[in-house]
């Protein structure tokens, strides 16, 4: 797609529903309610993505329709940036020439970024595997897809019309998919590339602009993971896990946003903070999907509106480098995908990314 005729982001639906856990600690929106968690598979030993979706219950035992509309957050102070020439509007809620800010209140740098405005992908940042996976990029979670680690000529992966492409494929039964990160280099994968540098970073704000694929068993999502799981000591949940958005493509109106930290018991088999946004179509229409991560607070934002909770639980606030993350999953063990594939399942099908970009305070 051309990024001149893109448009922008298409706003929250009026009627949001928010699922948040009971009693947070310092929950700073709304009224706390309890979680229920939906019909899905426990989580699976070594899964490094949630396997629990979570739907609200009020006080009084009912399921709202509604519980909370998001407010609108101004735009972050200084001059607009300068727009390129051929590029879409910015969006509410980010600036995609990665000059003006991440489109909320604060002073902000931009610590990394990247608008796909090449050919192909900038392999000094990016790997084609997330660092915890398996060898040859075998996830967890009883995913049907294998993602594809080939640097060349890989249809799985490709930036075109100023846009990443994460396209899941089926080929003779086997089902591909794409991935990209900026962790640390695994050995399992290969000898490190030349010139690679990755990326991590402590507190700060990850965005990403991206219209998912709508289809039965369709997993699309941001997310991150610390440096420190690759470094001893501590495993997965412990050293957590922050969602940025999870979106079942049976469903691209249901927006799961979750942090997950150690310890026992939760509604994830560990705790966690599953919240979930009825958005408009997020396969039909272009959103701005953000975390914001302080010593105070993880906050989320769709569109340059905060959504839910702040989760100011101290054990979710990590205080060590995060690298990021976005793929395409196929199937699995999350609830909210109801399932695999089915015949109905249109292959290929793309993830598409307008940017991605992590901004820090000065």
């Amino acid at each position: 797609m051309n990024r001149a005729t893109a448009g922008r982001c298409v706003a929250v639906t009026a009627a949001v529903t928010l699922a948040t856990a009971a009693g947070l600690a310092g929950a700073r929106n709304g009224p706390a309610h309890t979680l229920t968690a939906a019909p899905a598979a426990g989580p699976t030993a070594g899964a490094v993505a949630q396997n629990q979706a979570a739907v609200i219950t009020a006080p009084d035992g009912s399921t709202p329709a509604s519980t909370a509309t998001p407010t609108a957050v101004p735009t972050a102070p200084g001059t607009a940036a300068t727009t390129p020439v051929g590029a879409p509007t910015p969006p509410e809620g980010g600036d995609p020439a990665g000059a003006g800010g991440p489109g909320i209140p604060g002073n902000w740098k931009l610590a990394f970024g990247d608008n796909f405005n090449g050919t192909s992908l900038d392999l000094t940042h990016w790997q084609l595997c997330n660092p915890s996976f398996r060898a040859s990029c075998v996830p967890y979670n009883n995913e049907q897809e294998t993602f594809n680690t080939a640097t060349t000529d890989n249809p799985n992966v490709t930036v075109s019309g100023g846009q990443l492409h994460l396209t899941a494929t089926r080929t003779a039964g086997q089902i591909r998919s794409g991935m990209v990160a900026t962790g640390p280099w695994p050995a399992t994968f290969g000898p490190k590339p030349a010139n690679y540098t990755g990326f991590s970073y402590t507190y700060g704000f990850y965005q990403g602009r991206v219209r998912i694929p709508a289809g039965d068993g369709y997993w699309p999502s941001l997310w991150e993971l610390p440096e420190q799981q690759q470094q001893g000591g501590k495993a997965w949940p412990d050293t957590g896990e922050y969602d940025v958005f999870e979106i079942p493509g049976n469903d691209p109106g249901d927006y799961h946003f979750t942090a997950h930290w150690g310890g026992a018991g939760g509604g994830c088999g560990h705790p966690c903070s599953p919240q979930v946004a009825t958005i408009s179509n997020a396969a039909t229409n272009w959103h701005v999907y953000g975390l914001d991560w302080e010593p105070t607070g993880l906050t989320w934002y769709l569109d340059g509106q905060k959504m839910g909770n702040t989760i100011t639980t101290p054990a979710a606030i990590k205080n060590y480098p995060f690298y990021i993350i976005a793929n395409l999953s196929v199937g699995g063990s999350w609830g909210p995908l109801k399932g695999g594939i089915t015949g109905s399942t249109p292959f290929p099908a793309s993830m598409d990314i307008d940017y991605l970009n992590v901004w820090q305070h000065p």
